[in-house]
């Protein structure tokens, strides 16, 4: 058993993306809010979760650097590695996983440019995690969704807010966590991209040998 207190997570951080959606000449992860870059943000809320014992950084190469004067200049304490971010998303992610500490048990996935994850869902994904093998933030859709007939009118199906079988959103302050992947689910000598297209925290832990957890995020749907 670990202590309560005692670190016993490593956190993957993906900050590789070209941030296409922001228009050319403009990097989401840099952009300054309250006094510091956005995934400053990230870093520090990883950095001061006392479950986590190390961090990797998953970016562009060339970027190392940069990230290296954030450490700096924002006093971030933990232990940090920097991987190289791949081609696509899930590479990123697999890249990050390769970079751990051998004897890592249990880490937390999280999206560079999502700063607003509250200790309280981080904490409860990692406890989740340790208890389950995997768990994902995520929250009920309370709306009522219409499935099409395949054109541009409502078919037969439909799923209506609170059904037991209503889907859970995924949002964008989604952070992961699970047993360790290349220990317990995956050769590290796969490949993800054979593995999987997917580029989603839940759709890769997913492939592991235990289901998902859907643990419910408390925290405001806000990016």
């Amino acid at each position: 058993m670990h202590p309560v207190h005692a670190p016993f997570a490593s956190a993957v951080i993906v900050a590789a993306g070209s941030g296409t959606r922001m228009g050319p000449g403009v990097d989401k992860l840099f952009l300054e809010l309250a006094g510091r870059p956005i995934v400053a943000h990230t870093w520090a809320r990883f950095d001061q979760a006392p479950e986590i014992a190390d961090l990797v950084m998953v970016v562009r190469d060339g970027m190392q650097d940069e990230f290296r004067k954030l450490a700096a200049q924002f006093g971030f304490n933990k232990p940090f590695t920097l991987a190289i971010g791949g081609k696509e998303r899930q590479d990123s992610v697999w890249n990050g996983l390769q970079a751990l500490p051998a004897h890592r048990e249990i880490v937390a996935i999280q999206d560079g440019a999502r700063p607003c994850t509250s200790h309280a869902v981080i904490a409860a994904c990692l406890a989740a995690a340790r208890e389950t093998g995997a768990a994902v933030a995520a929250q009920r859709v309370t709306d009522t969704i219409k499935e099409s007939d395949g054109s541009t009118r409502v078919g037969e199906a439909g799923v209506n807010r609170g059904d037991d079988a209503a889907p859970w959103l995924c949002g964008p302050q989604e952070v992961g966590a699970a047993v360790n992947t290349l220990d317990a689910g995956l050769s590290r000598r796969m490949e993800p991209r054979a593995a999987s297209p997917t580029t989603r925290k839940s759709s890769f832990m997913s492939l592991r040998r235990h289901g998902t957890l859907l643990m419910k995020n408390s925290d405001s749907p806000l990016r």
